[in-house]
């Protein structure tokens, strides 16, 4: 199934109860192009937001989709890289502006604490003219609980999802994917990694399988340009389209989402990712584009 433009589009749900996929960027890599956002996405769980990374561009897509900043519980970040954490500091900004849910968990591997504490002071006299004219308020500092990710397993629990997380190989820096188990649904966020079949066990069953990919024949063209060694190592820390396949298949999920699609452009038509994914996968396959709803 490759999904029609039609269905790319946002609008407020007529409920919302349930468990909601919303992708809010869909890009790898930090390279601007027109067509997506870098990577992030919400699951949505009766209306409370959980977000998963936070690039470039995703908390205009957060708008753009209906997702308020208040309603945030937690933030899971994959990992360090610029094109999953440039707008941690103007949504944690916004965060702790709201009148929304307090603590906010923030989850991440080693240099977390540093993103949101260094998120934070970026606004400082933002913050502090915010305290003159409002007395009483919460520091921004009392918003967010940050946890360092020490081990795989569960790392969060309230009283509609558990989260757990699995240490996926993206060298040279630490990465997790994530899992996200509702009463209704379960959708796990590889991360970036490259194929690598522990995921495959750790998303066993799962509703939704979000997985990145990179095609390799575009990495070579514009605007990347990258030489052919280069190309060749891309594998040793991201995923194909057809290994994701393998991985999907393996772990017996019903959908496979693309999305991290490097190159980001319209270039590689829908049609490249979905073949090469349905090579080993025979279950539902969308090709991720920013503010699709699954």
């Amino acid at each position: 199934m490759v999904c029609s433009a039609a269905a790319r589009a946002v609008a407020p749900a007529k409920s919302d109860a349930g468990t909601k996929l919303v992708l809010l960027g869909t890009t790898g890599a930090p390279y601007f192009i027109p067509e997506r956002k870098m990577i992030g996405q919400a699951v949505v769980i009766d209306g409370r937001v959980y977000l998963i990374d936070a690039g470039y561009g995703v908390a205009g897509r957060m708008v753009e989709a209906h997702l308020p900043f208040e309603k945030v519980a937690g933030i899971f970040v994959t990992h360090m890289h610029a094109d999953h954490i440039a707008d941690f500091p103007i949504i944690a900004e916004q965060i702790a502006m709201s009148q929304g849910i307090s603590p906010v968990g923030v989850f991440g591997p080693e240099g977390i604490r540093a993103t949101c504490s260094g998120a934070l002071e970026t606004f400082t006299e933002t913050f502090k003219a915010r305290q003159m004219m409002m007395q009483g308020i919460p520091a921004p500092s009392d918003r967010f609980a940050v946890t360092q990710i020490a081990a795989n397993g569960v790392i969060f629990q309230d009283d509609r999802v558990e989260v757990s997380a699995l240490a996926v190989p993206h060298p040279p820096i630490p990465s997790y994917a994530y899992r996200f188990d509702s009463q209704d649904r379960s959708i796990v966020f590889s991360g970036d990694t490259r194929m690598f079949e522990g995921l495959a066990e750790f998303a066993k069953g799962a509703d939704v399988l979000v997985h990145e990919a990179i095609y390799l024949p575009g990495f070579a063209a514009p605007p990347y340009n990258m030489p052919e060694a280069m190309v060749k190592m891309a594998t040793s820390v991201h995923t194909t389209p057809e290994q994701a396949g393998q991985i999907a298949q393996q772990a017996g999920v019903k959908t496979l989402v693309l999305s991290h699609l490097i190159p980001g452009q319209t270039t590689t038509p829908d049609s490249v990712w979905h073949s090469e994914a349905a090579k080993h996968f025979k279950g539902r396959i969308i090709v991720g584009h920013d503010l699709m709803v699954i």
